[in-house]
């Protein structure tokens, strides 16, 4: 994944919004961690009863959530696509948009 100077003012720009510093740590302290980090049972429970088609799109490189979120989401999903970007970190749609919109839209027209 390359992070450009672009994609830092975007990412930047977000945290330049008054209060998401607060909410960014509280969303940490809630646990944030795809099933993950803290107990998220519930969140599992309601994921495995979904019957809609999902499509799990993620970057390979990924350092902030890696892959292995991806396959656990994917697996709790029983309609689930799993689509892993390569060359690509936490931003699919801003690091690879055109290979994020080529996996959205054929996904939206099987």
């Amino acid at each position: 994944a390359q992070v450009t100077p672009e994609l830092l003012e975007l990412t930047n720009r977000y945290a330049r919004v008054p209060g998401s510093e607060r909410s960014f740590v509280r969303t940490l302290q809630t646990g944030v961690g795809l099933f993950g980090s803290k107990d998220c049972a519930g969140v599992a429970r309601i994921a495995q009863r979904l019957d809609r088609p999902t499509l799990v799109v993620w970057g390979r490189q990924d350092r902030v959530f890696p892959p292995v979120y991806a396959e656990r989401a994917a697996a709790l999903l029983p309609r689930s696509s799993l689509c892993l970007i390569d060359r690509c970190g936490h931003y699919p749609h801003w690091e690879q948009p055109d290979t994020f919109a080529t996996a959205v839209e054929d996904f939206l027209t099987q």
